[in-house]
Formats: C-alpha cells, sequence, structure tokens
C-alpha cells in the first residue's frame, strides 16, 4: 500500500513563485551571483549581536551538520532547494570546502534550508534514517519534479528509506518548528547584519558571525576561512 503524507506543499508554489519571505529576486541576481565578490561584515563587533544562533547551543546541536562540532570554523548557510545558486554552490564549491577543511576538522557546516518549510521537514526526517546528506542531495538535483507532497516519499523510496517511518516522522508535524525557526532566524540574521530586504536572498553563509552572500567560488570561501582560522 502506498502511503502518504497529509498536507500540500503550499509552501513550494510560493517559493516557485518567489514570493515567500526569503527569496531569490530578479535584482538579488543582478546584484550578487556566482563569481561575485562581496563579502558583507557587520558594522558591530559583538558576535551575540551579529548572529546570536551562535550562542544558542541546544539549537546548533538539533541543526543538520557535518563536520566536527569543536572546529574553529563554523558556517551556516541558509539556502532554498529551487535556488539556482544554491545549487552550483552544493555540486560545485561545498565538495571543495568539505574536503579541504570539514574532513580535516577545521569548519562545522550547517545547513538550513529556508523555504518551502516542507522540504525542510522532510530532510529532517531522513537524518532519522542517517540518510539527509542523500536526501538532501536528491532534492537538490530533483526539487523541480515535485508536483505533489507523495513525491517525497517517492524521493525517500528511492534512496532505501522506510518509507513506513519517513511518513509517520513526516505527518507527526515534529519538526515544523525546526523548519520554521530556520525561515525566523535567516530574517533576523540578515537583520542584524544590517541587510535591506531588497538584497537578501539564498545562497547565505555565516562564516563565524561574518556576512557572505550569494555562490562565491571556491577562493573566496578560502580567503575568508583562512582568516578566520588565523584569528
Amino acid at each position: 500500500m502506498k502511503k502518504s503524507i497529509k498536507y500540500v506543499l503550499f509552501f513550494l508554489i510560493l517559493a516557485v513563485l518567489g514570493v515567500t519571505g526569503f527569496f531569490v529576486s530578479e535584482n538579488w541576481q543582478a546584484w550578487v551571483g556566482f563569481g561575485s565578490t562581496v563579502v558583507v561584515e557587520s558594522e558591530s563587533q559583538d558576535e551575540s549581536e551579529i548572529a546570536p544562533v551562535f550562542q544558542e547551543k541546544e539549537a546548533i546541536l538539533s541543526d543538520l551538520q557535518i563536520g566536527d562540532s569543536n572546529a574553529p570554523v563554523t558556517i551556516v548557510e541558509y539556502f532554498s532547494y529551487f535556488c539556482g545558486y544554491c545549487v552550483k554552490f552544493h555540486s560545485e564549491t561545498l565538495p571543495q570546502i568539505k574536503e579541504k577543511y570539514v574532513d580535516t576538522g577545521k569548519v562545522r557546516f550547517i545547513f538550513r534550508p529556508t523555504s518551502p518549510l516542507e522540504l525542510g521537514i522532510a530532510v529532517l526526517c531522513a537524518r532519522e534514517q542517517d540518510k539527509f546528506l542523500e536526501y538532501n542531495d536528491y532534492l537538490f538535483e530533483h526539487a523541480k519534479e515535485i508536483k505533489e507532497a507523495d513525491n517525497l516519499v517517492d524521493f525517500a523510496r528511492n534512496l532505501g528509506l522506510n518509507d513506513v517511518e519517513f511518513v509517520s516522522c513526516y505527518n507527526s508535524e515534529k519538526y515544523l518548528e525546526k523548519a520554521q525557526e530556520w525561515h525566523k532566524q535567516s530574517n533576523e540574521d540578515f537583520e542584524k547584519a544590517g541587510i535591506p530586504s531588497e538584497q537578501q536572498g539564498t545562497p547565505a553563509f555565516f562564516i563565524n558571525n561574518e556576512l557572505l552572500l550569494g555562490a562565491h567560488p571556491f577562493d573566496n570561501f578560502v580567503k575568508v576561512i583562512e582568516e578566520k582560522l588565523g584569528e
């Protein structure tokens, strides 16, 4: 019997239309994109004011992440599975960051999908079966194929997850608050970093509280990470 998840992807429609509170607009794409060298630093030097999420240990422990929890550098990424620049970063740049910094214990990388909320919930459910990276990658590759909520179950099944457990997790809505928290935190972090709403978008990276906007090439990440490692 085919298992179904119980509510419609209403945020999916909003994400595709680009009308959610956290979106990629034409202005954003013109302002910063892949290959840009824009680095924005907050005027404040108080880390608790720049990115309070770094001070919330329990919130970080419950996040989707890879790397040593004691790594000297933490990168928090806010992204959408429907963002072309996010796809580019995850397919081209993240593997290089992982090899050079994450696998060597220098960087902890935290994933925070912001919209639609349902996809964030789905990847958290995949984590329960130790498949969050696989499911995360699959969503980037197949997000545009989603026509109905049950496609998320199909994705889980394609990756070898137990679909009964996945559906039970998803329908419980136990991760809804976490997905909402990511969205809310992204807006708060942009505000605290002094970024106007018309310049907010995905992907966005907080590297030890320094904001790097856009899907930059690997060398730009190296520059910031090495600076943080030297502090």
